[in-house]
């Protein structure tokens, strides 16, 4: 299993990084930096379609193209070199709920409000409605409930196909995709969102993509082989569990989507296979999406990858997502523009930074109130902070430090040495702390006084009461363990 690697930011105060130093901890590069775009070459494709194509629960960091050695990606890789990477985004919750809304209005989940019980307020503004509002036909299809209409995400769009079979594959998301694109009719230009269930559990993937990832010692027990193959998913666990433990392996308790698993280390390297697996159906409908433009299509849409959260797979002692840490909040963001040539972006960006970015590639201004920046301006600055959140816990991460926050203690994590964010240094770096509090105090502040105090005053009270929930769980299960001083 492969910790979530982090770019450090060199050269963040107290606690500065020599050129040395900060190089150990750069990702690998599949091709040339260019960390800039001029005046005179910045892209404008006014007119042009705008494919959103996001993916449930896949980070970053098990993509070719962020620097994994494995096969997972080879038609998101290709689709790469010939696009923007930006290397160090991160999504601003770690849930489906709370990240999609972030998606599509550019601001924040919920330091915005934009939830109300775990849907979007009708009266944000969301991508599909302003495209609408500019002459595009807006087209939804949708391969996971917690991405559906039931949430408020439907917003804006003409025709909306959520007829998935769950789970649904790959295939059968590309499927449909691909029949509503070519429904698209007229002159008009067309805006499609598709919304993969792929990567995200179960873990799934046909037998060959598992071993393609897996090659555990002859003869071992694994989840695709044998009796085992046609066990129902826990039993399997069981199996692998007890026969790993009875060979000598230890027993660990991980925290997962819906409960919690005791596992072994082999078994936890074949979740991480599987998991892979999984990455590499999606990169097939990915590329069978591809297929499906036109030659006019293709020269002629602004085509933007992205993903509502990560994964854990063993990190922290998690499997599943709904928390704060790199492994889950580290996602890909890739952009082709056409007329730009690809590149990769080392500078910290944000999810929230696609509505921006995409309406001034097509020649419009974002309305007010966005939190995201317009990467085709340029890069953003180096110690730009990045935030993401649940609805009681925060993190703020600017370079290497990064600070979690909830109601019960706030922590701070030394990503350059600790990537795995296992110790808490708040101890040992009074002032990292103190600052990045006051950043996120800030970024929380701003969002904050959008809201009139009335709204505030009468939100607060129906929480108080428990008539309003502010989305999904919280990330409260930091629990850091101290550095020793």
């Amino acid at each position: 299993v492969h910790n979530s690697r982090v770019v450090a930011q060199p050269g963040w105060v107290d606690g500065t990084l020599s050129q040395h130093e900060s190089a150990r901890f750069r990702e690998p590069m599949a091709y040339s930096i260019r960390a800039s775009v001029s005046s005179a070459e910045r892209p404008a494709c006014p007119g042009c379609n705008v494919l959103l194509v996001t993916f449930d629960s896949l980070r970053a960091d098990r993509l070719g193209a962020y620097g994994y050695g494995k096969p997972t990606s080879p038609a998101l890789d290709e689709f790469a070199q010939r696009s923007t990477v930006y290397l160090r985004n991160v999504s601003q919750s770690g849930s489906t709920i709370a990240s999609i809304p972030s998606l599509l209005t550019g601001r924040y989940p919920h330091s915005d409000r934009l939830l109300d019980d775990g849907h979007l307020r009708p009266s944000e503004q969301t991508r599909a409605e302003i495209l609408s509002e500019r002459g595009y036909q807006t087209m939804a299809v949708i391969g996971h409930k917690f991405a559906g209409c039931q949430w408020g995400f439907c917003a804006g769009f003409d025709r909306t196909d959520m007829d998935y079979s769950a789970p649904e594959s790959g295939a059968g998301t590309l499927a449909r995709a691909v029949k509503m694109l070519r429904s698209h009719e007229g002159d008009e230009p067309f805006f499609l969102w598709v919304h993969f269930r792929v990567p995200h559990s179960p873990y799934d993937p046909p037998p060959e993509f598992f071993r393609l990832f897996y090659d555990g010692p002859k003869g071992a027990p694994q989840f695709y082989g044998g009796k085992l193959e046609k066990l129902p998913y826990p039993a399997q666990i069981a199996s692998l569990r007890s026969t790993y433990a009875k060979r000598g392996e230890p027993v660990t308790r991980y925290q997962a989507l819906g409960g919690q698993l005791d596992l072994t280390p082999s078994v936890v390297e074949q979740f991480g296979a599987l998991y892979d697996g999984n990455v590499r159906m999606a990169d097939e409908a990915f590329a069978g999406l591809l297929a499906a433009l036109t030659a006019d299509q293709s020269r002629e849409t602004l085509i933007i990858v992205a993903a509502d959260h990560g994964e854990s797979l063993g990190e922290n002692q998690r499997i599943g997502h709904n928390a704060l840490f790199e492994s889950v909040i580290h996602t890909p963001l890739i952009v082709h523009v056409p007329g730009l040539d690809g590149r990769q972006v080392d500078a910290p960006t944000m999810n929230v930074d696609l509505l921006p970015t995409a309406l001034s590639a097509l020649g419009a201004k974002a309305p007010d109130g966005i939190r995201g920046t317009d990467l085709l301006a340029g890069p953003p600055p180096a110690d730009r902070p990045v935030f993401a959140e649940y609805s009681r816990g925060q993190v703020l991460r600017r370079g290497k430090w990064k600070l979690h926050r909830n109601k019960h203690r706030t922590q701070l994590v030394d990503l350059a040495a600790d990537p795995s964010e296992q110790l808490d240094t708040s101890a040992l770096n009074p002032k990292v702390v103190a600052e990045l509090t006051s950043l996120l105090d800030g970024v929380r502040a701003a969002a904050a006084s959008d809201s009139t105090p009335e709204d505030t005053a009468v939100l607060e009270k129906l929480r108080a009461l428990g008539y309003i929930r502010d989305g999904r769980p919280a990330d409260e299960e930091m629990g850091l363990r101290p550095s020793d001083p």
